[in-house]
């Protein structure tokens, strides 16, 4: 293994760090000169080292993801500084070539560590060491930073600036207060540079591809390992237990990308179930229906697969239905998705295919045109039907200021919860997500309004639920745009017989 790949090690993926993060740095230089800035530092600060609250225990680090994208380093308290002015060269000053990804000059700059860390958590890697590994053209230490490039350079610092449209957070740029107080007005430039990445983290490079496939491949397989091994009387969290240990046994995935939902019975029907006031802990019972979403991380990138399927390994009639009735809709989108197609276009597919299947069963009446008018699907998908991902599981560039590609977020129920409304286009890694949740609270809210009750089927639905009672069925893939339709990336059994063939246990 070269200097600057990694992996965990065993069969594990190799990541080339120099090809992927420095490609990704080359992309933000091309498109900060393309927006009229070449000149300037870009300046970079990554995830700080912490503690659990007053203690001395430190969680696992996880790096920030924009430093991340644009690093590849996995230790905390480091920033970069990248060159915009000038040509793209090396260190030595020589003119660098379109096909040498370390362009542009970069710089780490570390914690000079005492000699007593090296005690308690291993040898200190010496800058020359950090210069190879990530392969930047320079590594400095944090406390020459201030002198070099708060007072010994004047030209503009383009830090990042900008909010997170799925967490509604402002993305910080981790600059100390006492330095901005020392900048001339005018120096530091934020917003362009959040806009910039952002907007670049939409697209895939196919470095970042092969590892997209990796981890949704462990990831698949994990499911897969859960499927085999599911029946009632287990807990939900020993479902979650064999996921997160299959994915980092066999896939070297430290880290899952979202907290895992093993929602089983009623709890289906609560979108992110799984949190810490409703931690995976009921118990499986006989006809349960389970819905597992789940997703590894590997070199930050995650997957996000959801399978659904009884837990006694047979589908009844109403949850086959049901399923199937997703299923339909979530091969409609797999079909129809391709360069050019509008995101909301998709959600309003995947919610005609499930508001006809349960008028075909007798579950609602009159006009399938009124129903989608009344926006009566978001009573049974009230959530988007995906998301971007990558180094986030609901990765950013969903909805950015001032971006043409970018149209603002739609009011409407149901649509309100697109995360991105942009046209649909090659190198994108979206989710696929439909789902249809019977939850009696909701449907009998929902008959409370005139202009929706008029399409529920009342009697029938009251007996869906006293026959199976409440449970949700969503289907989850993860896929990646080519230039004519999807590349599917995530591979776990989908119809009802695979699913049943795989749940088969040993008499």
């Amino acid at each position: 293994m070269s200097s600057s790949e990694w992996s965990m090690g065993g069969s594990t993926l190799r990541v080339n760090l120099e090809q992927l993060h420095g490609k990704n740095r080359w992309r933000v230089w091309e498109r900060m000169h393309a927006a009229g800035c070449t000149e300037g530092l870009v300046l970079m600060f990554g995830g700080e080292s912490v503690t659990r609250d007053a203690t001395d225990h430190e969680p696992v680090f996880r790096q920030e993801s924009f430093f991340h994208w644009a690093t590849g380093v996995r230790e905390p308290d480091v920033a970069m500084t990248m060159e915009l002015g000038g040509k793209r060269q090396n260190r030595e000053g020589e003119a660098r070539g379109e096909d040498d990804h370390r362009a542009p000059l970069t710089t780490l700059w570390i914690p000079r560590l005492p000699e007593s860390y090296s005690i308690w958590m291993g040898p200190i890697t010496t800058p020359e060491e950090v210069r190879r590994a990530y392969a930047v053209d320079a590594v400095r230490f944090r406390d020459e930073m201030e002198e070099e490039v708060i007072h010994g350079r004047q030209d503009p610092l383009h830090v990042l600036g900008g909010k997170n449209s799925d967490s509604g957070k402002n993305v910080m740029n981790g600059m100390p207060l006492t330095w901005k107080n020392k900048l001339t007005p005018g120096r530091l430039v934020s917003g362009l540079l959040f806009l910039v990445m952002s907007d670049l983290r939409v697209f895939k490079t196919d470095e970042e591809i092969e590892v997209m496939r990796y981890v949704s491949r462990i990831s698949s397989d994990a499911h897969i390992h859960v499927m085999k091994s599911v029946r009632p009387g287990m807990m939900e969290y020993q479902l979650e237990a064999l996921f997160r240990f299959f994915c980092y046994d066999q896939g070297g995935c430290r880290h899952v990308g979202y907290t895992c939902i093993c929602a089983s019975g009623g709890n289906g029907t609560v979108l992110h179930y799984g949190h810490a006031g409703a931690p995976n802990n009921r118990q499986l019972q006989e006809g349960d229906m389970c819905l597992l979403d789940m997703g590894g991380e590997y070199h930050c990138y995650g997957s996000d697969i959801t399978c659904s399927y009884p837990a006694n390994g047979r589908f009844s009639d109403q949850q086959a239905l049901i399923y199937n009735a997703v299923l339909r809709a979530r091969n409609a989108v797999i079909e129809s998705l391709k360069p050019g197609v509008a995101w909301e276009e998709m959600h309003l597919l995947a919610e005609s295919v499930i508001l006809e299947d349960l008028r075909r069963h007798d579950y609602l009446n009159g006009s399938l045109d009124e129903m989608m008018e009344s926006r009566l699907g978001a009573v049974f998908m009230p959530h988007g039907l995906g998301h971007l991902i990558g180094v986030d599981t609901h990765d950013v560039g969903g909805y950015l200021d001032n971006h043409e590609e970018c149209p603002v977020r739609l009011s409407l129920p149901g649509l309100t919860s697109l995360r991105t409304r942009r046209r649909i286009a090659p190198r994108m890694c979206l989710t696929v997500e439909p789902g249809c949740y019977l939850s009696r609270r909701e449907v009998y809210k929902a008959a409370e309004d005139a202009s929706l009750e008029r399409f529920l089927n009342l009697a029938q639905l009251e007996h869906m639920f006293s026959t199976t009672g409440d449970f949700g069925v969503r289907i989850e893939d993860v896929v990646l745009v080519l230039d004519q339709g999807v590349e599917i990336l995530s591979h776990v059994p989908r119809t009802t017989k695979e699913i049943e063939s795989v749940m088969v246990k040993d008499s």
